[in-house]
């Protein structure tokens, strides 16, 4: 995730407001979840966002954003299918900020990749200030707070790990 936000403006593309070298855009945000032990600077205003960057020889195929308001509809319901993963969430309808979703949450979804299949879940850990870990051998790569079948059963923290 870029650190500050921008509007896409050839002033508004610093150093922390586009992707790093190596990685690339997938999308754009407004409110995306930062990965742990990134930093991120402020809010956006409307108008503004964050790009969500990945390896770029590792890019996720077929990304989509779900789960945006439908008609009178207020919250949003963001799921992935089961042959996709969820890369990123946000709380606003669009990557602008033009409304907020008040209740859930979009979801960008993409296609699963073979890198994933190098990836698991460890059982729960905690306490939630503690910093969590990974089996000897392996790479912290992000963590959630549920029983997997999205149910927060988990009283402190799983952590997705990379072999």
């Amino acid at each position: 995730m870029t650190q500050v936000c921008t509007d896409g403006s050839p002033g508004q593309l610093g150093p922390q407001q586009v992707c790093p070298a190596g990685t690339s855009a997938v999308s754009t945000a407004h409110a995306p979840l930062q990965a742990p032990g990134y930093s991120i600077t402020g809010a956006c205003s409307q108008g503004w966002y964050r790009s969500i960057c990945c390896p770029t020889n590792a890019m996720p195929q077929n990304c989509q954003w779900n789960g945006a308001p439908i008609r009178s509809e207020i919250g949003c319901t963001g799921f992935c299918g089961l042959d996709q993963f969820q890369l990123n969430t946000d709380t606003y309808i669009d990557a602008a900020g033009d409304g907020q979703c008040f209740q859930g949450q979009r979801t960008l979804c993409c296609d699963s990749t073979e890198i994933l299949f190098q990836c698991f879940w460890t059982a729960c850990q905690g306490p939630l200030d503690q910093n969590p870990e990974c089996p000897s051998g392996t790479q912290f790569m992000t963590l959630r707070y549920d029983n997997g079948q999205g149910a927060l059963s988990c009283k402190a923290q799983k952590e997705h790990c990379k072999s």
